[in-house]
């Protein structure tokens, strides 16, 4: 198991050879257990164990598996009459038939699996060490993220407060001026006049770009970072096209319109009041 929860698995295998024992021992007292044969090849042992019935013999497979020494069962619990009186049959069954042996024991295999889990302790090593060396490039990536959101975040604010100061300035020459925040008209249709001057303003004087509040629906000059005229703090700014025909379509566009209607309802009084735009 990895650092990062990951699995490293692998297969422990050997393929199957044929051996002829050199010299075969019967009924072998073991001292805890009776190996039924004890095969000697090469100068190496193999204790065999017969199995000949159904019932669980784990208490013996566990003090063979405690002797230094590979041993296998040859199970022949599941041959018929028939079959244990056929000659060829019965031979191939104790002699070379893969379905009726397994290991009790494999020294060959032990050794296998100790190379195994050297060779996956190693992965597992350099996984680790891969994987810290990702996760640190993840976490400058995060680091330089957030440090960007950061600084991005106060110079917003900064800017933001500039502009509110700038705003009070301009909401103050206005009233100096005698321009109210309010007239004695219908405010909605105040409202309504506002929208559709700046509307034709874009179209006439900017190029057809403006950015639009989406508080009070006014229009700013294009790259206006903050509406001029509302100070709706949950207010954003995005960047719209004022088609070509607008002044002759504006009218209609304002009767189908719910611009005003949701401009006044997010901000009733306007902090400052759009210059009145008039037709060259």
């Amino acid at each position: 198991m990895t650092t990062s929860g990951h699995t490293l698995l692998r297969n422990v295998t050997f393929q199957p050879t044929a051996i002829t024992a050199e010299a075969v021992e019967r009924f072998v007292d073991l001292g805890e257990v009776v190996a039924h044969a004890v095969l000697t090849a090469l100068g190496r042992q193999l204790l065999v164990r017969i199995k000949v019935s159904a019932r669980a013999e784990y208490e013996r497979y566990q003090r063979l598996a405690r002797i230094a020494g590979s041993s296998v069962e040859v199970d022949l619990s599941g041959l018929s009459l028939e079959q244990i009186n056929d000659p060829a049959v019965f031979e191939r069954a104790v002699l070379s038939d893969p379905d009726t042996r397994s290991w009790i024991r494999s020294l060959r295999g032990e050794m296998l699996e100790q190379r195994a889990a050297k060779d996956l302790a190693a992965e597992v090593v350099a996984h680790d060490a891969q994987w810290e060396q990702e996760q640190g490039r993840l976490q400058a990536i995060e680091n330089e993220r957030r440090e960007k959101q950061e600084a991005e975040a106060s110079a917003r604010a900064i800017a933001l407060a500039a502009h509110r100061k700038a705003q009070l300035a301009a909401a103050e020459a206005q009233r100096v001026i005698g321009i109210p925040a309010k007239d004695e008209r219908g405010a909605r249709q105040r409202r309504e006049e506002l929208i559709v001057g700046q509307t034709l303003r874009a179209s006439q004087e900017w190029g057809g770009r403006a950015v639009e509040c989406s508080a009070c629906y006014i229009l700013s000059p294009p790259g206006t970072q903050f509406c001029l005229y509302c100070a709706n703090e949950n207010s954003t700014i995005s960047l719209i096209f004022v088609p070509a025909d607008v002044m002759t379509t504006i009218q209609s566009r304002m009767r189908s319109s719910a611009k005003p209607d949701r401009s006044l309802r997010m901000v009733p009084t306007l902090l400052v009041q759009p210059e009145p735009f008039t037709m060259d």
